[in-house]
């Protein structure tokens, strides 16, 4: 499921593959494993291509409704 979120991201951002994989520091077939699921990013790495891209995670507590950001998770 990763891999097509990271699709989504890159499709909607207008980059092409090799474009993004040079802005996250990757290699172009390491980039593509993690789109075909491959192979797995980080999470540090899903957090790059999302800034990169626009956009932002976020944690959506289903209970609450209380949204978590990558931030607060630094402050646990």
């Amino acid at each position: 499921m990763i891999g097509k979120i990271i699709k989504y991201m890159r499709l909607k951002s207008g980059y092409k593959q090799n474009e993004l994989a040079v802005l996250v520091g990757l290699k172009q077939n390491s980039f593509s494993d993690y789109e075909r699921e491959a192979s797995s990013p980080s999470f540090e790495t899903i957090l790059q291509i999302a800034d990169i891209c626009d956009f932002e995670i976020t944690i959506i507590d289903k209970n609450s409704g209380e949204k978590i950001t990558p931030d607060d998770l630094l402050n646990l």
